[in-house]
């Protein structure tokens, strides 16, 4: 019998850049141009250069809200976006949530946008707490309000940073979010074993069973990019205090077409959970 160890061992090696570009160009999907900012909507903001704890500078957007009266009592939402494009890319939900009361800030990881470096799962993370750390330093807001709220890969996330920074937040909202990208990758790649393959794994089912602060749990039942069943699967291994909505409509038009629910939805969560959490 031939031996075909040498063989699959050489398949394997000429294989492997092409799948390891294949899993990045797969996860992330980022672009460096910011071609739409809150200024082109009208929208006063701040423009902010954040530094990360492994020295790269990254570019955020702070919207305070229009009452600059209540800036420093209403709560603040850290906005942790998907994995395409940029911060021009979601420019209109953040005047969204803006118009609903909230201070909103927003950035663009390493790798997106004018930030530097390179794209890479660890290094996410630490944008995400470069992103957390800076809002708590701000003297001009009510460091005890900030809601983590990530859409898709963002949602990964901000389960990631929620689980980090439980104590310290009010709440969590994840929309379209997968349990980990490799749970995609298995239903996107069914012939390939991505398990032994991926290296970006974002593996927030397990992370969200660390997060005590109140959750919602959005997802659409059209969603042609993360499945129904992946919120469900979030929902059913989060611990309490927890709401889940179901919502339709696509991956990236369920929250503009259901915009007022969504934030009657969080109104009611906070409302409902975060004066029993104080006690």
């Amino acid at each position: 019998m031939v031996n075909l160890l040498p063989a699959l061992v050489l398949a394997s090696l000429v294989s492997w850049p092409f799948l390891h570009r294949l899993e990045y160009s797969s996860v992330y999907l980022p672009s460096k141009t910011v071609s739409v900012t809150p200024e082109n909507a009208g929208i006063p903001y701040e423009n902010i250069s954040l530094a990360t704890e492994d020295n790269l500078r990254l570019q955020a957007w702070f919207i305070p809200v229009k009452d600059a009266g209540m800036q420093s009592s209403v709560p603040t939402i850290l906005y942790c976006h998907g994995q395409r494009g940029n911060i021009g890319s979601v420019t209109g939900l953040l005047d969204i949530f803006n118009r609903s009361n909230y201070n909103v800030f927003t950035f663009d990881y390493r790798g997106y946008g004018n930030s530097e470096g390179k794209c890479n799962e660890q290094g996410l993370y630490r944008d995400a707490m470069a992103a957390f750390r800076y809002l708590r330093s701000r003297p001009d807001i009510d460091v005890d309000k900030i809601i983590i709220y990530g859409h898709s890969l963002g949602g990964t996330i901000a389960i990631d940073l929620a689980a980090k920074v439980d104590k310290e937040i009010l709440a969590l909202v994840t929309e379209g979010t997968p349990g980990s990208t490799v749970a995609v990758a298995k239903k996107r790649y069914p012939l390939l074993p991505v398990k032994l393959l991926m290296t970006q794994e974002f593996d927030a089912l397990s992370k969200i069973r660390a997060v005590t602060a109140p959750k919602l749990i959005i997802h659409s039942t059209e969603d042609e990019v993360i499945p129904f069943r992946q919120g469900e699967l979030l929902y059913e291994e989060a611990s309490e205090p927890k709401e889940f909505m179901a919502t339709t409509g696509g991956h990236d038009e369920a929250f503009p077409g259901h915009a007022e629910e969504y934030m009657e939805k969080l109104k009611s969560l906070l409302t409902k959970y975060v004066a029993r959490r104080a006690q």
